[in-house]
């Protein structure tokens, strides 16, 4: 049999794909229709290479999510409300705080460098790595006026 927190890797992995996790064991809710939601239901991320628990992560129940799902239309029916170039600029500014700035992260804050090594520490790449990818996140965010009139031929 393997390691035990390797029968959550799939689960883990999509897990790690669009959140940022705080470092040591921190609590992560939910965010269900823009607001939190700290569930019964919690998964543990793990040091890939020891299986100690860096952070907790609520998951969100198919109930919740259909509730969620139901708003969608509405939801869409807002950004389309918001011309293109502000959702560039909020994309810039998103980029922005990612680089740079310590941010609210379930029951705590997270730094970029808290990011880069939770993230090293929950997937293994070096520390330097997932720095340079997220630099890269950083560069297409802030280009993304740049990219889309290149994919538009604007």
């Amino acid at each position: 049999m393997g390691a035990p927190w390797a029968t959550n890797a799939g689960r883990r992995k999509r897990l790690l794909t669009n959140i940022r996790i705080c470092c040591y064991v921190k609590h992560s809710c939910a965010a269900l229709g823009g607001r939190r939601y700290t569930s019964l239901e919690v998964d543990n991320v793990i040091r890939f290479s020891t299986g100690e628990t860096l952070a907790k992560v609520s998951q969100a129940n198919p109930g919740l999510l259909a509730k969620d799902i139901r708003q969608a239309q509405h939801a869409r029916d807002v950004l389309c409300e918001i011309p293109i170039r502000n959702l560039i600029r909020m994309m810039q500014k998103a980029a922005d705080l990612y680089k740079d700035a310590t941010l609210p992260m379930g029951d705590g804050v997270q730094s970029p460098a808290d990011f880069a090594r939770q993230h090293s520490a929950s997937t293994g790449p070096p520390e330097h790595m997932c720095k340079a990818n997220m630099a890269k996140n950083h560069f297409v965010l802030s280009n993304m006026d740049r990219i889309l009139d290149c994919l538009t031929r604007a």
